[in-house]
């Protein structure tokens, strides 16, 4: 679909997209709004780096690092397990992982450790609970450490002075014992006096006293943006599933889907609308720049009820308000109805004539309300529609008609028969009537597209039900392939 169509078709649907968002919105903030609260409580661990304390040239990557390696291990499990232990709160291991978190700063050497909890207090507990706990995990990490690498001094000091008690004083070979001795017990010392990490609790734990779960109007508003983008597709994939024609801009949308102007459109009701929409339908057909002389025209649908046979006679009828000679054939031998709006016999008429039971003046009626209109009635049902109007002497029908300044030919519905495509192969042009209510978009395009492989000349479209009311009679004129121009179309020329 192309993308102006696109928008259009949710523009066309656009206050039941918004109605059906707000209530998704609306479900989504009362549902959001049931959920039991979650508070959230933060404590804040400052850490000192031993190198710096030592005095070495320390980088930001470097303290980052050390920062975020403490911040995994705020939520390993064993200071986890600590963490819950400290809080004295009623909660598994497992619950007080999901519930703890620890968040590296970008100001480097802070960490957040966070908690969250039913209540502001077992938020705050857990969260203070959980920053000591990583304060005493780094502290026994570095006196394990300490002491692993105190061991082995420690072993050697223990067997210097064991020897130092088997040698005499005054002895010769207790000088360099003693000597060893006191070198073993400085390194012990300077080793214990080596700077390493501190943690310290800079900012103890707090709770906002506003839940941090749920927020109904956030949730509220995610679920009206994402309803807007998911409703409006939906209207556009149900759009291309209706095969409907756009309710806003039929002209535009028909004139796609056909190639052929809208010449005319009759509202669903109203008297004076409707014949000032046949009006326009005749002045249109009168001044054209596709053919030069259309005397014989063809009104054809897709589907019955479409409303061709109500605008064949209405037209038929506007035309011969013109004192122009006019002629309405009813070629639609399956369902005729042209007799019945204008309240004659559906016999003799085209049956007997293309039988050759009657002549052509035998079945010629006078439209009495019409001055002027000829009518030839459908006459008597035949087996074979479709042979007799696809027949020659359709045509020596429409020529005998000579006489007559314009000749509106009802046809049967296309989508259903083939005779409307012989029919209108037998004019010399063709007006496809479009029912906004009932029209389907492919369907129309295949008539059009049928009507020109048989030969036929579609010329235009009427826009039967529209909610629009019709414009004023205009004369349409088209660009055409050597440049713009104006042939006028005499209503009456001859073939």
């Amino acid at each position: 679909m192309e993308l102006s169509r696109h928008f259009r078709a949710i523009w066309r649907r656009r206050w039941r997209i918004l109605l059906a968002s707000a209530l998704v919105a609306a479900l989504v903030g009362a549902w959001s709004a049931s959920q039991p609260k979650i508070y959230e409580g933060r404590a804040t661990v400052a850490i000192a780096s031993g190198r710096a304390t030592a005095g070495e040239s320390v980088t930001r990557e470097d303290t980052l690092f050390l920062t975020r390696t403490y911040a995994e291990l705020a939520e390993t499990r064993p200071v986890v397990a600590d963490a819950a232990q400290r809080s004295e709160l009623p909660i598994s291991v497992t619950e007080a992982g999901r519930r703890l978190s620890a968040r590296a700063h970008d100001d480097v050497g802070f960490l957040t450790v966070s908690a969250t909890g039913p209540s502001p207090d077992a938020a705050t507990e857990l969260a203070a609970a959980g920053a000591d706990a990583v304060v005493a995990a780094v502290s026994a990490q570095h006196k394990q450490a300490l002491r692993e690498a105190l061991a082995p001094v420690e072993a050697e000091i223990e067997e210097v002075e064991e020897r130092l008690a088997k040698v005499e004083r005054g002895s010769a070979d207790r000088a360099p014992l003693e000597a060893r001795y006191a070198a073993l017990l400085a390194s012990a010392t300077e080793r214990s006096l080596q700077p390493v990490d501190r943690l310290t609790v800079v900012s103890p734990a707090r709770t906002d006293p506003a839940p941090v779960s749920p927020k109904p109007a956030r949730d509220a508003l995610l679920a009206l943006l994402v309803a807007l983008v998911v409703n409006s597709e939906l209207a556009v994939l149900l759009a291309g599933l209706a095969d409907r024609f756009s309710g806003d801009d039929e002209e535009v949308d028909v004139s796609e889907v056909t190639g052929l102007p809208v010449l005319a459109r009759v509202p669903a009701s109203g008297e004076e609308a409707m014949v000032e929409a046949f009006r326009t339908l005749r002045t249109n057909l009168m001044f054209m720049d596709s053919l030069e002389h259309v005397r014989t025209v063809a009104v054809v649908s897709v589907d019955p009820g479409a409303g061709k046979s109500f605008s064949s006679v209405n037209l038929a009828r506007a035309a011969a308000g013109l004192d122009v000679p006019v002629a309405l054939v009813d070629a639609d031998l399956r369902r005729p109805s042209a007799h019945e709006y204008l309240d004659l016999p559906v016999a003799p008429g085209l049956t007997e004539v293309l039988g050759g039971r009657c002549e052509l003046a035998q079945v010629l009626k006078l439209a009495s309300r019409d001055e002027g209109l000829h009518v030839i009635t459908a006459g008597s049902p035949v087996d074979d529609a479709s042979r007799i109007v696809g027949s020659q002497e359709l045509g020596e029908v429409l020529a005998g008609l000579h006489w007559a300044g314009l000749v509106v030919v009802d046809t049967p519905a296309a989508g259903v028969f083939a005779d409307a495509l012989a029919v209108a192969s037998r004019c010399d042009a063709t007006v496809v009537v479009v029912d906004l209510a009932t029209s389907k978009r492919r369907a129309t395009r295949t008539l059009v597209d049928q009507l020109r492989q048989v030969g036929a000349k579609p010329i235009g479209v009427v826009l039967n039900r529209s909610d629009r009311a019709p414009r004023s009679s205009y004369y349409y004129q088209r660009q055409n392939g050597n440049g713009t121009g104006r042939h006028l179309a005499r209503v009456g020329g001859r073939r």
